[in-house]
């Protein structure tokens, strides 16, 4: 990550304001999810089962799934302010209700961590909507990896402090500490300057919630229409459910036969938070190196190696280190796929497609650890940790063939920031940064009921290129060179 870069992103001040609502609401997110754990499993004897841990996790992950197909309409058609600040509050007060509700039965508590995690959704699926109105198009990658590295800080952070505090104070002073945050992050949000929605208010709730439906089978046929968005999609939910395999062997490792404590449960969500901090930083430059879309295949090749190294001397520092890789690669994976697909969809359609894209996000993650809940008993904990490095080399290679398949990456800079009526000065094709030597031609033309405005560009190697945007840009073909 460049230092000018970063300088130059960070003085963009809607971004700063998105960003630091964004990393306090993590920093809760981190205290929140180790108080879980503190009630949940290490507190009832039967989670030390990888079946009590995997209905945990679907309590805690699900929600995101079953509530992504709503947060879309939401995202696109109300201000995105008024979601980013009205989810923060409302989660401030069911937070401070789980102080009370730690006496509850189980169920009644599962209910309210439901409740609660769904609101969540729809503050992060509305930040990552967001992103590309508060810088420019030709910084979304490294926009979506200072979001994502602050957020991997802010909410390792939490989970650090969180088991410790949980041990030597109490889970009610992790809860508290918890909202406070949360409403912090709610005050940041208030003061971000965001266009408004197509409509305002509660106005037509109904007719809107009617159109859900609609409206996310909308954004799967926008993911689907653009095979680039496709590629990214598949990448992340592939990576997400492989390291849905580790962390559970983790969880029910440190459970069961470690016997550590909430402490121990920091540890393995800070190993993969550090390891998801160190892929934030490198996916810049393997992305200028490789593009967008060569980060997933060679990130997923090292999480799979590291995997398969350290599986057959199951301990603390090997569990560590293996969720340390598998950390890596879901961060550095992650943020390349975003920013794929906010490259190659437009804005109308982004809340739509990333409310698809968050249903699987967290739904493979469960999915996967109810294979190795399965498992355990027959292979054990070594044995499910070897067919997902296994699973993880056959996914690399899958990749490596689809992306080849791919019409290749290309970003657009043009004098002055990039708007459609500007003339192109730079173009990035997977990863290599060209001058424009000469701009042929110009003109406007409507195409699949999009009005675009299409140039033929020479580059500085030579090489002729016919590009246009409408409010992407698109590589439409390469021309002879003449």
């Amino acid at each position: 990550m460049r230092a000018d870069g970063l300088r130059a992103v960070l003085r963009e001040r809607r971004f700063r304001r998105l960003v630091t609502s964004q990393w306090t609401s993590q920093a809760a997110d981190g205290l929140y999810q180790i108080a879980l754990a503190a009630v949940l499993i290490f507190d009832v004897s039967t989670a030390e089962t990888p079946a009590q841990v995997t209905k945990v996790l679907a309590a805690t992950l699900l929600p995101f799934s079953v509530i992504g197909p709503f947060t879309g309409p939401f995202i696109d058609r109300f201000s995105r302010r008024s979601i980013l600040v009205g989810s923060s509050v409302l989660r401030v007060a069911l937070t401070l209700l789980l102080l009370i509700a730690l006496d509850w039965p189980e169920p009644a508590l599962l209910a309210l961590i439901v409740a609660n995690v769904s609101v969540n959704r729809f503050f992060h699926a509305t930040k990552s909507a967001v992103i590309p109105a508060t810088v420019r198009p030709d910084r979304y990658l490294l926009a979506n990896t200072v979001s994502s590295v602050g957020g991997m800080v802010f909410g390792l952070a939490g989970a650090v402090v969180g088991g410790p505090m949980a041990d030597l104070l109490s889970v009610r002073v992790v809860i508290l500490t918890a909202a406070v945050l949360m409403a912090m992050s709610a005050l940041a949000a208030a003061t971000i300057d965001l266009p408004e929605g197509e409509k305002r208010g509660l106005a037509g709730i109904l007719s809107e919630l009617r159109q859900n439906a609609r409206d996310v089978a909308e954004g799967l046929r926008a993911l689907r229409a653009r095979p680039p968005a496709t590629y990214a999609v598949t990448a992340v939910w592939t990576i997400r459910g492989l390291l849905g395999f580790l962390l559970l062997a983790g969880l029910v490792l440190v459970r069961a036969r470690l016997e550590l404590a909430v402490t121990g449960f920091s540890a393995l969500l800070a190993s993969v938070a550090v390891g998801g901090f160190v892929g934030a930083l490198l996916v810049a430059p393997v992305a200028r190196r490789l593009g967008t879309s060569g980060v997933a295949p060679p990130a997923y090749v090292l999480a799979a190696l590291a995997t398969l190294v350290v599986a057959p001397l199951p301990s603390i520092p090997t569990v560590l280190a293996s969720l340390f890789v598998g950390g890596l690669a879901m961060s550095s994976t992650k943020i390349a796929s975003d920013t794929m697909i906010q490259r190659a969809l437009p804005d109308r359609f982004r809340g739509r497609a990333f409310a698809v894209y968050d249903i699987g996000y967290n739904g493979v993650f469960v999915l996967a650890a109810l294979i190795p809940t399965l498992l355990v008993p027959l292979f054990g904990e070594v044995g499910i940790v070897i067919a997902a490095g296994a699973m993880g080399l056959a996914a690399a290679g899958v990749l490596a063939r689809w992306r080849a398949r791919l019409d290749q990456e290309i970003e657009v800079r043009a004098y002055a920031g990039g708007r459609a009526d500007e003339t192109p000065r730079e173009v990035v094709i997977e990863g290599a940064a060209l001058e424009v030597a000469d701009v042929e031609r110009s003109w406007n033309e409507e195409r699949g009921g999009e009005r675009l405005i299409v140039f033929v560009l020479r580059l500085e190697d030579g090489r002729r290129i016919q590009v246009s945007r409408d409010e992407t840009w698109h590589l439409d073909r390469f021309l002879e060179e003449g």
